[in-house]
């Protein structure tokens, strides 16, 4: 019962870093580098997390842990908060950014004047400037490379090309 609470609120707390250290870093960096970063603050946090847990298997030594049982809390830590991790990156951070009715909103409440035309709208925020936005995060993570005038797959395994894959299945199922 004891480990079962210590996994559950180290996740969570490994969770917490990784949203805090996220929250610090994006202020900083560059947008089109959003991927890249998220990857460098999961690592992190997973290192911060397993020397954390570590110095407090150290600490408490008088209880005797075997190494099965360390290598057992760690593996479920690394798994509950790498879930939590994807599912904010995927479905929280993904949705808000991707979505194109609250990019219009907050460009309007970035605005000096809270107001803008459809003219000054359509001026930062086109389709053309959507693809290379995007086409330039992609190229950014590695998932795209871009050569002589094409672009191509640039990993084997992406996340993208993960739900790209698992899309193109729906649709074979329910064609």
């Amino acid at each position: 019962m004891f480990f079962d609470h210590f996994i559950v609120i180290s996740a969570l707390g490994e969770f917490s870093v990784f949203w805090l250290l996220h929250l610090l870093c994006f202020r900083h960096i560059n947008h089109e580098d959003i991927i890249k970063w998220f990857k460098y603050i999961y690592i992190s946090t997973n290192l911060i997390g397993a020397v954390c847990i570590l110095c407090y298997f150290k600490i408490t030594t008088t209880l005797n842990y075997s190494i099965n049982t360390m290598l057992f809390i760690m593996v479920n830590i690394f798994f509950i908060f790498s879930l939590l991790a994807c599912a904010y990156i995927i479905e929280v951070f993904g949705l808000v950014e991707s979505s194109v009715n609250i990019k219009i909103l907050s460009l309007i409440a970035q605005s000096k004047t809270k107001e803008l035309t459809q003219k000054d709208i359509t001026k930062t925020y086109n389709k053309r400037a959507i693809i290379d936005k995007r086409l330039l995060r992609l190229e950014s993570s590695g998932d795209l490379i871009f050569y002589r005038g094409k672009y191509f797959l640039g990993k084997r395994f992406s996340v993208f090309y993960l739900m790209a894959q698992f899309s193109r299945f729906i649709d074979y199922l329910y064609k």
